[in-house]
């Protein structure tokens, strides 16, 4: 589901449990979706649902958990 609602515009980036209640990530390395479906497999692979930032083209910024189950 998460794959089928991203934009070609959109960047993404996985960060540490630490960094999951700030509002905006600063200092990431921004990520492609192709990109991030590579890191997203290897989460789902040991039964890990990860927190995923999302930043539009305005640089507004979301979050979304994509769970494995």
């Amino acid at each position: 589901e998460w794959l089928e609602n991203h934009e070609a515009t959109f960047t993404y980036a996985l960060a540490p449990k630490s960094d999951w209640f700030l509002r905006e990530l600063n200092h990431v390395e921004w990520k492609s979706v192709e990109e991030m479906e590579t890191l997203i497999a290897a989460e789902h692979r040991q039964k890990r649902s990860p927190l995923v930032w999302t930043k539009n083209e305005d640089g507004a910024q979301t979050r979304t958990f994509v769970v494995w189950w």
